[in-house]
């Protein structure tokens, strides 16, 4: 570019005098930020201060992520088996995550005000379905155990089986003296 200055503090090109952005009138610059307002107010509707408020809770990765609907001032209360935790919320917040520790926690969403009724979430989980290693190694554990189990079951059937044979032939030669005596006698 021409007649450009380089701004050395962020190594970008600084606009030089030549670049002006045009001129607008007023009532057409008015226009234009009035056609702005209808098309945000249309597109992003906003809760009302009355409106009231959803309060989400579910859990990902061991986290409980807590969010409601903006447009009240409140308070959070988060009680995690006894351990309470409180936090002040402005409108604009939507949404924290919270680090269990027990089992069991329960969320609180109030209106300081008094003017909406409380939000109550009581969210219960297993803190070892988070842990797959544990499960996986408990798994493989049993699979281990169930394969020694069943070589245990077939060498006690073979070593059964050894038994009966050896009984059997006790049987038969006892049998066969028995018969030798029993001939020697007539």
């Amino acid at each position: 570019m021409e007649g450009s200055l380089v701004s050395h503090q962020f190594g970008l090109s600084a606009i030089s005098d030549s670049h002006r952005l045009p001129q607008i009138s007023a009532p057409l610059a008015q226009s234009i930020s009035a056609a702005v307002l209808i098309l945000f107010s249309v597109a992003v509707p906003l809760p009302t201060r009355d409106s009231p408020r959803t309060l989400h809770v579910r859990e990902r990765f061991g986290q409980v992520l807590i969010s409601w609907t903006p447009g009240q001032d409140g308070r959070l209360d988060i009680n995690d088996d006894g351990l309470l935790t409180r936090l002040t919320i402005s409108r604009h917040l939507t949404n924290v995550t919270y680090s269990r520790h027990h089992e069991e926690v329960e969320i609180r969403l109030t209106d300081p005000e008094g003017r909406l009724a409380p939000q109550l979430a009581r969210f219960i989980t297993c803190r070892e379905w988070f842990n797959i290693t544990t499960h996986y190694q408990k798994i493989n554990g049993l699979i281990a155990e169930t394969r020694h189990l069943r070589l245990n079951t077939r060498n006690q059937r073979a070593h059964t089986r050894l038994i009966q044979m050896a009984a059997d032939l006790l049987l038969d030669r006892t049998a066969l003296v028995a018969r030798r005596m029993h001939v020697r006698e007539k």
